[in-house]
């Protein structure tokens, strides 16, 4: 299984980081790339500043004109759901509702 995942402008160095210095076996013998305890403790940490770069990467390339409406204390925010789509589809778990968490956070 093969899945390509865009990085984010300015975090090249750390993306080719995190494929040097793990000890993943690439898929040959297990289901994952890589196991969990072998990646950075800080890679999880850096998913919603990656959702927000890619966010403003990507919005010329996927606007749909279709807009995603938050309600609550957030009512008034939108975002793009092309985009959001597209986002999640990068950071491989295809649900736009956990992107506009990243986005509307403060980390």
């Amino acid at each position: 299984m093969e899945r390509w995942a865009r990085v984010a402008n300015g975090e090249e160095a750390f993306g080719r980081s995190v494929f040097n210095d793990s000890k993943g076996d690439y898929g040959k013998t297990r289901d994952r790339v890589f196991d969990k305890r072998d990646l950075p403790s800080e890679l999880h940490s850096r998913r919603h500043g990656y959702a927000k770069m890619m966010y403003r990467e990507l919005y010329n390339e996927y606007t749909s004109g279709k807009l995603v409406y938050c309600r609550g204390v957030y009512a008034g925010i939108y975002f793009d759901k092309g985009v959001l789509l597209a986002v999640s589809g990068q950071m491989g778990h295809h649900r736009y509702d956990v992107v506009v968490g990243y986005l509307l956070s403060d980390t």
